[in-house]
């Protein structure tokens, strides 16, 4: 099982350090469900997730759990197969008209906005830790209101 676990180690899972107001950091393995830790420098708070992480393995592992793939190495066709009410689907096909595209241009192009408004604020900054390590630092921020 250590060596399953040390070949998972490699793989670049997805780290994000969040400073705490109190001081310190929070740190997480993205596709990793409840694989958080914390610690007081940027370091120490990599050094604990790095051990967190080894222990989520170890008990998925031991239960038999699935574990996800890191983010950068899923695979999506660029599909999406989507039921909408008529109406609104008439609201779309109005708006795409008016902008005069199609309505997948007009979603696509109203799906990009949301997404960078989203994940523009906090910019985290991205950090290299060690091959296939990249980690970020992002700001708490308040949910954004236009999403409630």
């Amino acid at each position: 099982m250590k060596s399953k676990i040390a070949e998972l180690m490699k793989k670049p899972f997805g780290r994000l350090l969040i400073p705490d107001p109190d001081g310190g950091f929070v740190g997480e393995i993205k596709e990793l469900p409840g694989c958080v830790t914390q610690g007081e420098t940027e370091a120490e708070t990599l050094a604990n997730l790095n051990e967190a992480m080894e222990l989520w393995l170890e008990a998925a592992l031991k239960q038999r759990l699935p574990i996800p793939e890191p983010e950068s190495q899923r695979a999506y066709s660029g599909k999406l197969l989507l039921r909408l009410p008529k109406s609104l689907h008439g609201k779309l096909a109005d708006a795409a008209e008016t902008d005069g595209v199609s309505i997948n241009q007009w979603i696509v192009s109203v799906l990009s906005e949301c997404v960078g408004a989203h994940t523009a604020a906090p910019a985290p900054i991205e950090k290299e830790t060690g091959p296939h390590k990249p980690y970020h630092v992002a700001e708490r921020s308040a949910p954004s209101s236009r999403h409630r």
